[in-house]
């Protein structure tokens, strides 16, 4: 086969005539004829036309390439791109953190216009009846080991609110590292209030046999739980503060850290915060108004059971806390521990809620030029657009760089009240909601009820109580903004200590056996008209009512009967005031 034929066969009449028919030219058998007969210079200059195209189309993807690297920041994966510049909308703002529920009160909360009221909507009466069954069980269990029945009395549900009173004026006073005893001191130190409540021999008892499980089946949940302890209490207390408040448009989810040393298997050791080492509680905050709103224990890798499934990943775990707000288009502020490209796509798309978070740099999907500050100057800020999604990095100083993440935002607008800094308004907005989490910190710390404790679960017990007291007030505060009692969070604080020991100093009032100054201290602290005791003469004899035949000057001091030395058993002052 000649030259000239093999170049032929390379170009088939039926297929250059399909090619001009598309080309809706149409040619004779005669053109076809002179296409397939042209001499080898002529199929030379054929062969150099489509090597001359072929470099015409490198050219062009070269051009092309290169003008998709003007337009787009390539990711360290090569996957991702980021926009130069940010994309055409096709509204003038965008419907996000257009809240559907309006922030404030809700359900059966409105009604609520008293100190007390306030509180029991977090610590209702249910959950504490089921810590005062629990803990009568425990003391049934250890009542063998005391000698005397009298100091291991069941307990009951006015005994367990003063209890949780005077806890919460331990926090008022600020006494969380005081010794206990010094509240009921008598040499002026201690407060009347305190002893009129509760003998101090009581009060560490309580502290002491408070159990918030059934201790009889514990050891069974305990083998697919590892929060059998106080998952009931803390399930019921997480959902009433999901109940009685809608949060804002801007929420901040972040981690608590609650200070123990102790034995438990979840400790964690985080030598950012103050205390170092606690138990990991992660929370989900109103950025602005400090309400906690979810609240979830980190406890590891569980055991085989209910609650194996339940992953511990960033992604996951801000998935989980937002889904009670899913759909209700409020943004989230979070750190880089939870920030991922991942996660901010899928809360965006499938629950229309907007992140905005400070992203680490070992993260595939940032563009390398995103990450390194050489040859950048300080205050200069980099953008890269997507669809739903803006990155920024910022450069505060020389040789550093700050990376955040929103689908909040789809601009580069500068923060004009930043001045020289020149901050990105993705930067001032992050740092103003960012807070939540750490200004409800700031808030228990200042009054917080905590004491001293070897034990996991009273740390967790502690915990909610002080939750319970900041949510209560700002629920107190929405209902009623013009009471006195609400004015600060120290009188709220005053006012809650008093309506929970009141029933039962009320009762201690009327018992005839308690002595004459604390009855006293509490008629007068509860209200009570006080009433003048009669005595008897010192002098005066009677007959003994159990023997009948013996004459004796001594009388029980409750009910004032004579009794003979054989009949009646001696007692101190100290045990006879802490009875």
């Amino acid at each position: 086969m000649s030259r000239r034929k093999q170049l032929y066969n390379l170009s088939n009449p039926r297929d250059v005539e399909q090619v001009m028919a598309l080309l809706e030219v149409t040619l004779s058998d005669d053109d076809i004829s002179d296409c397939t007969d042209t001499d080898a210079d002529q199929d030379y200059a054929v062969s150099s036309d489509h090597n001359s195209s072929s470099e015409n189309d490198s050219d062009e993807e070269k051009i092309q390439s290169n003008n998709t690297e003007d337009n787009y920041f390539l990711g360290k994966d090569r996957k991702t791109k980021w926009g130069k510049s940010r994309p055409m909308q096709s509204v003038r703002t965008r419907s996000h953190n257009i809240v559907k529920k309006l922030p404030g009160v809700t359900g059966l909360g409105k009604k609520e216009k008293s100190v007390s009221g306030c509180w029991s909507l977090f610590f209702d009466n249910n959950m504490i009846e089921k810590i005062v069954v629990f803990t009568n069980k425990y003391i049934l269990k250890i009542s063998s080991s005391y000698k005397d029945p009298s100091d291991c009395k069941p307990t009951s549900l006015t005994e367990i609110k003063s209890l949780l009173g005077l806890l919460y004026g331990m926090g008022f006073l600020h006494g969380g590292r005081m010794n206990i005893q010094d509240f009921w001191s008598t040499d002026g130190l201690g407060t009347e209030r305190f002893p009129a409540t509760m003998a101090f021999r009581r009060f560490r008892f309580l502290l002491k046999c408070i159990r918030f499980d059934d201790i009889e089946t514990r050891q069974q949940r305990r083998e697919s739980d590892k929060l059998a302890a106080v998952r009931e209490i803390f399930e019921a207390f997480n959902g009433n503060c999901k109940k009685y408040y809608s949060m804002g448009e801007f929420m901040t989810l972040d981690e608590m850290l609650l200070s123990f040393r102790g034995r438990c298997g979840f400790r964690m050791y985080i030598p950012s915060k103050p205390g170092k080492y606690g138990i990991k509680v992660f929370a989900l905050v109103d950025a602005k108004m400090y309400y906690t709103y979810n609240l979830e224990i980190y406890c590891g890798k569980q055991p085989a059971g209910p609650y194996q499934d339940v992953s511990f990943k960033p992604s996951d775990i801000v998935e989980r806390m937002c889904l009670p707000v899913s759909e209700s288009g409020r943004n989230l502020t979070i750190d880089n521990w939870f920030t991922s490209y991942d996660i901010v796509a899928k809360m965006k798309n499938e629950h229309n809620i907007t992140i905005v978070g400070t992203v680490r740099k070992n993260k595939k999907e940032l563009p390398p030029h995103f990450i390194t500050a050489a040859k950048r100057e300080p205050h200069s800020s980099v953008f890269g657009f997507q669809e739903n999604m803006t990155l920024v990095s910022y450069v505060p100083k020389r040789g550093k760089t700050v990376l955040l993440l929103s689908s909040m935002h789809a601009d580069d607008k500068i923060d004009e009240s930043t001045g020289e800094q020149k901050k990105p308004e993705i930067i001032t907005f992050y740092n103003s909601t960012k807070g939540g989490v750490d200004c409800v910190d700031e808030r228990i710390a200042f009054y917080n009820v905590a004491r001293n404790t070897r034990r996991w679960t009273m740390v967790i017990f502690y915990a909610m109580l002080n939750i319970a007291g900041v949510n209560a007030y700002l629920v107190y505060r929405a209902n009623d903004p013009t009471s006195q009692d609400g004015k600060n969070r120290r009188t709220f604080l005053r006012k809650l200590m008093f309506n929970l020991t009141e029933e039962h100093i009320k009762e201690r009032a009327m018992c005839k056996f308690l002595p004459k100054s604390i009855r006293s201290a509490a008629k007068r602290i509860s209200g009570l008209p006080e009433e003048e005791e009669q005595t008897s003469d010192g002098n005066k004899r009677g007959r003994c009512a159990y023997c009948k035949d013996r004459k004796t000057r001594y009388s029980c001091f409750k009910c004032r009967k004579y009794l003979c030395l054989e009949h009646s058993a001696i007692m101190c002052s100290d045990c006879k005031n802490d009875m």
